[in-house]
């Protein structure tokens, strides 16, 4: 989930779009298709220790509900394919994973940010992020994951998953 949010990933890497993310905003709220246009991108050493490229193997992600509240917040429902594909550019061993989520992203008007998301998908955590959860820099997850972002820090203040995970640091590991 790219969705990863982009600005789950700002705030991982400012991420953790992504969560980790991938989010826009919506020129005017719609329940009409519109495109995530998901762009290459890479996560720095904090994340696993290494610097690893993200590159897109398949995207048709798209929005399928945008809406603003009268408070500011900003609801948007992802859903699509996307496959990702995630090189340790030390070591180019690559691993290629479908992160088709779907996804709900909620920015509030104080900066924090909350995923809501079922099926498979991937999320990055910078140090703060990993120290206030306890995850690994980097997971793959299946089943329903609720990450909230701090609006302060940007970085993941807790992480909620029914379901499995994996560590993608390890997997990607020299």
């Amino acid at each position: 989930m790219k969705r990863l949010a982009l600005l789950g990933l700002a705030a991982l890497a400012a991420v953790g779009v992504l969560a980790g993310a991938a989010v826009a905003t919506p020129a005017a709220d719609s329940p009409h298709r519109v495109p995530l246009n998901n762009t290459p991108f890479d996560l720095p050493t904090t994340v696993c220790g290494f610097p690893i490229h993200v590159g897109i193997v398949a995207d048709n992600e798209y929005f399928t509900h945008q809406e603003t509240l009268p408070d500011g917040t900003l609801i948007q429902q992802v859903n699509g394919r996307l496959v990702l594909s995630y090189t340790n550019t030390d070591t180019n061993k690559t691993i290629v994973e479908n992160l088709s989520g779907p996804g709900k992203f909620t920015t509030y008007p104080d900066g924090s940010f909350l995923t809501d998301a079922t099926g498979l998908n991937a999320s990055y955590f910078g140090p703060i992020g990993q120290a206030n959860t306890g995850e690994p820099g980097f997971v793959l997850t299946s089943g329903h994951l609720v990450i909230h972002y701090s609006g302060v820090t940007g970085a993941a203040d807790s992480f909620e998953l029914s379901g499995t995970q994996t560590n993608g640091c390890a997997l990607l590991a020299p």
